[in-house]
């Protein structure tokens, strides 16, 4: 994707625009094309030569038919599901292990009922309990719970675009950036209202 760029992107305002590029899906879908403009001239500035990455994913994402904003934007599903398909991978994963590649149809219906059953008490489990069986690592849960308040934040007009955005750019430096690291301390009760860089 990166077309040779590696070494451009060493930058620190290059790795904030392509944070906030990665970022894209988590902006309200209204804003996105503004956003992307945005991000399009900062990088222009920054990197001579990167418009034709920058014409691909605007080709790609935003005006192909292919993948449209509303198919891979997740801000209305931030605090309500997943944002990855990897439940989805890992179900496809559990059914070819526990069948043969070409099982006759007695076996797909005894399986189909199995999974069935199996997914009916996964079901009211998790109604039971209002929460997910599935226990996440500290720091994702910290990222959700962040992404989540920010969300909250922008929706009741408490903080604008632009510092919004700083939320999901640092959480994202923190994950990519091994020279800097990212500390992330508690203010009041919003516990991701200070993001700062060490």
């Amino acid at each position: 994707m990166f077309l040779g760029f590696i070494s451009s992107f060493q930058n620190t305002d290059a790795k904030r625009e392509l944070a906030n590029l990665f970022g894209l899906p988590l902006i309200p879908l209204q804003h996105i094309f503004t956003i992307y403009e945005e991000i399009a001239a900062k990088f222009l500035l920054i990197i001579a030569d990167i418009q034709p990455l920058l014409q691909y994913f605007s080709r790609t994402y935003l005006y192909g038919t292919n993948f449209p904003p509303p198919r891979w934007n997740h801000f209305s599903s931030i605090g309500f599901t997943d944002r990855t398909n990897n439940a989805l991978e890992g179900y496809h994963r559990s059914i070819n292990a526990r069948n043969a590649p070409h099982p006759n149809i007695w076996k797909y219906i005894l399986l189909k009922r199995e999974l069935d059953e199996l997914t009916m008490i996964s079901v009211s489990q998790l109604m039971k309990q209002k929460r997910s069986t599935k226990t996440q690592r500290k720091r994702y849960r910290y990222r959700d719970t962040c992404l989540i308040e920010a969300k909250e934040l922008l929706n009741t007009q408490q903080i604008d675009l632009v510092e919004y955005q700083d939320v999901f750019e640092l959480l994202h430096m923190d994950i990519y950036s091994i020279t800097q690291k990212i500390t992330m301390t508690m203010m009041s009760t919003t516990s991701c209202r200070k993001l700062t860089i060490i």
